[in-house]
């Protein structure tokens, strides 16, 4: 039995609506938006992995500011 109208005709009915695919994820911007998230993960992990590994180490101990002579005017 074949509906009226039918766009699949192995199909009837209710059920006989053409598949439509999802255009907004291939959109040029979205995707800029998306790689440009990617890269900013990717650079925060990196950024947050050098930061906790860090250099660790004891600040000097010695030395500083020092004295600068000025000559008089």
């Amino acid at each position: 039995m074949r509906a009226t109208g039918d766009t699949w005709p192995h199909m009837a009915g209710a059920a006989a609506q053409p598949v439509r695919r999802a255009t907004v994820a291939t959109l040029p911007a979205v995707k800029m938006l998306r790689r440009a998230l990617v890269a900013l993960s990717l650079a925060g992990t990196i950024a947050g992995l050098l930061r906790m590994r860090g250099k660790g180490g004891v600040p000097p101990q010695e030395g500083g500011w020092r004295e600068v002579g000025v000559p008089p005017q």
